[in-house]
């Protein structure tokens, strides 16, 4: 079954819908399921089934769908299963009331990716990535001259999957010649703005199975 994945990543629950690590039931269509919350960074979540069965990829294989999790003290949430990575993994939404968005919460993954950013539309200039997360990135300062923090620019992406996204984005830091022991061009970090739910989630898949194949390649040790 190939990703299709449609969440939004602009609304913060204080404190998390869920707790990474927690082990909880997904009920969908009458049908439990054992998983594991695997990170929780805005008011969704990424949980991982215990098991991946047919039944889990009939009852997912239309997506958004509404569902509910249930947590060891009985609670239970209503959610809505957004997009899957095959029956790996599922980003889930809780639905909560918005609060003031601290984006340092958000999982960021290092990393070098393309960039191309523009000014006025037309001329791009070409940059590399430092790291990314859905809420924005750090990455070094393209050759356009009189960059400012709070400058509105269009960036465009290429993750190291290949999968790509472009978006507006607003410069948020300018960090000088790097030096020291870690020497290297400037950088600029920068906050995505309106960044569409299918391009937020392709970051939050790619960062997913990235942390996955770390995983794996640490338990063969």
């Amino acid at each position: 079954m190939k990703s299709h994945m449609q969440s939004n990543a602009t609304l913060y629950t204080h404190p998390p819908c869920l707790d990474p690590g927690e082990m909880v039931v997904l009920l969908v269509n009458e049908l439990t399921f054992p998983c594991r919350v695997h990170q929780t960074n805005t008011n969704r979540a990424v949980i991982v089934p215990d098991k991946e069965t047919p039944e889990l990829e009939t009852a997912i294989s239309k997506l958004p769908i509404e569902a509910q999790v249930k947590r060891a003290n009985g609670e239970l949430k209503k959610i809505s299963i957004d997009s899957a990575i095959s029956t790996k993994a599922m980003v889930i939404s809780v639905p909560s009331e918005p609060i003031t968005v601290n984006r340092r919460d958000q999982i960021r993954y290092t990393c070098k990716f393309k960039v191309e950013t523009t000014v006025d539309g037309k001329t791009w200039f070409p940059s590399l990535g430092v790291n990314i997360s859905e809420g924005g990135m750090l990455a070094c300062r393209p050759v356009i001259t009189n960059m400012m923090i709070g400058q509105q620019i269009v960036c465009r992406v290429t993750l190291p999957d290949s999968s790509q996204f472009a978006c507006r984005a607003i410069i948020k830091r300018l960090d000088p010649l790097q030096g020291g022991c870690n020497p290297g061009p400037p950088r600029m970090a920068v906050q995505f703005l309106g960044i569409s739910l299918r391009d937020a989630d392709k970051i939050v898949g790619f960062i997913f199975r990235e942390q996955a194949k770390a995983r794996m390649l640490e338990e063969k040790k």
